[in-house]
């Protein structure tokens, strides 16, 4: 299981997964140098290996979202 920032870039995850985790991301973009985690899953992006995998919103088991309220900001656990 990765946990990531939603601004994390792609490539960056990559690599990272590839080398301490032996695992790869589900999602190849050719934008993934500049593309970021985030907007991948909110575009549900899936790139060459969608077919292999199935889409990044299959392959995400949760996420933790920050709304802002009047009472300051609420975390929503989602998962």
């Amino acid at each position: 299981v990765l946990r990531a920032d939603a601004g994390c870039i792609l490539q960056d995850l990559q690599d990272f997964t590839a080398k301490n985790m032996n695992c790869l991301v589900p999602v190849d973009l050719g934008a993934k140098g500049t593309c970021q985690i985030g907007g991948n899953l909110s575009t549900n992006a899936g790139g060459v290996y969608y077919y292999r995998y199935g889409s990044l919103h299959a392959n995400c088991l949760g996420l933790e979202v920050v709304v802002p309220s009047s009472h300051g900001a609420e975390i929503l656990n989602l998962g």
